[in-house]
């Protein structure tokens, strides 16, 4: 019972994997990222904080025995709406990195708003 509750939890784990991905925002940006399927339709988006690492699970009502979902495409969104790059082909269990996505990898910085403490007043 042992031995099979192991291979249980094993295809069950590989299972999940191979609906998964993974993110790791490397860049100095908080970025978004698009997952696209096979077919075109966006299957979720999240948002990664600059060297977070995330793990994405395809929803559980997808219907897996319809078409191929995989391989997927995966595009990072700077926080204004600008592409930041795109990861193509991407196959389930993939650890998906911003800087190793294809594109202009950059966003523009928010400057940062005036305060009195950067004030130099001369009486």
């Amino acid at each position: 019972m042992k031995k099979f509750s192991f291979f249980f939890l094993l295809f069950f784990v590989a299972k999940l994997s191979a609906q998964s991905l993974m993110f790791l925002n490397d860049s100095p940006f908080k970025l978004d990222a698009v997952i696209i399927n096979a077919l075109g339709k966006v299957l979720g988006e999240l948002t990664v904080e600059p060297q977070q690492q995330v793990t994405w699970y395809a929803p559980p009502t997808q219907n897996w025995s319809g078409p191929p979902q995989a391989p997927y495409t995966v595009v990072w969104y700077c926080q204004d709406g600008a592409q930041y790059g795109i990861w193509p082909n991407a196959t389930g269990g993939s650890m998906i990195t911003a800087q190793n996505s294809i594109g202009q990898k950059i966003c523009k910085f928010k400057k940062p708003k005036n305060s009195d403490s950067n004030t130099n007043t001369n009486d």
